[in-house]
């Protein structure tokens, strides 16, 4: 009987240890087993992981980093304009590439692969990613359109 409760005390605190590591993004938990919180969006979108939760994190970021324009596909009810003002420029997949801070919404990022001339994977591949705001906005600093593809 003591291995049994050993092992579910042991199970109970990964869980618990696995859930809070993900604070204050609960909405985007996944366990390790589905490849943890960072990449949840590639087995979830829209509103099982997105809610648009991550624009005032996303202005934070910008505030901090002194970024004074950022092209935006944004997932969310929120009006980016209460935020950024002038500086935000919309962008869609289906856009050509553009240089400087774009600010992705994961669903959009992942979503934009049902067709290929509009993937942003095309000219944002993940792995060039400066950051993931709460999981749910993906930031990326492009220099060179051409370099990007």
């Amino acid at each position: 009987m003591v291995p049994f409760f050993a092992v579910l005390i042991g199970l109970a605190a990964w869980q618990a240890s696995s859930v809070l590591s993900v604070h204050p993004y609960y909405l985007t938990y996944y366990n390790e087993m589905a490849g943890g919180s960072e990449r949840g969006y590639e087995i979830a979108t829209d509103s099982n992981y997105d809610w648009g939760q991550d624009l005032k994190r996303l202005w934070l970021f910008t505030e901090e980093n002194g970024i004074e324009e950022i092209h935006l596909d944004y997932f969310g009810w929120a009006d980016p304009y209460y935020y950024f003002g002038d500086k935000r420029t919309w962008l869609s997949s289906c856009d050509a590439p553009r240089n400087g801070w774009i600010a992705v919404s994961a669903s959009f990022y992942q979503g934009s692969r049902e067709r290929a001339e509009c993937d942003y994977r095309r000219w944002l591949p993940i792995e060039k990613r400066v950051a993931a705001i709460g999981n749910s906005i993906f930031v990326f600093h492009v220099e060179d359109v051409e370099d990007a593809r």
